[in-house]
């Protein structure tokens, strides 16, 4: 997971990779949490993929926080990101589900200068 900073805009931006030996298709969704999900993390917003992934392709999603919890600015929060949690069920076979998430800080580096 990494971060889109900019003065206007705020969000969250997780990289999806396919490393799968079968295409997947677009709209696999991306799930972002304040907090662990498995422990009652809160929902921050949720992005899709906008193309087919092939193998060893990646593509990366966006959420844009318009109010950004202090948590998460602050880097006190983990952020978490969770991808295809194959609710609800869909067409594609996934071999391996337990490289679908990451963890990180919410905090935008320093501008250069």
């Amino acid at each position: 997971m990494r971060l889109q900073c900019a003065p206007e805009d705020y969000g969250l931006l997780g990289r999806v990779r396919n490393i799968g030996a079968a295409s997947v298709p677009a709209g696999v969704p991306v799930y972002f949490f304040e907090g662990d999900p498995d422990n009652g993390g809160i929902p921050l917003g949720t992005a899709t993929t906008t193309k087919v992934l092939y193998p060893a392709e990646a593509e990366e999603v966006v959420v844009l926080l318009a109010d950004p919890p202090p948590g998460v600015l602050d880097g006190s929060s983990v952020v978490w990101v969770v991808v295809d949690d194959a609710m609800p069920m869909h067409a594609w076979h996934e071999c391996r589900t337990d490289n679908n998430r990451a963890s990180g800080t919410g905090v935008c580096p320093p501008p250069p200068g």
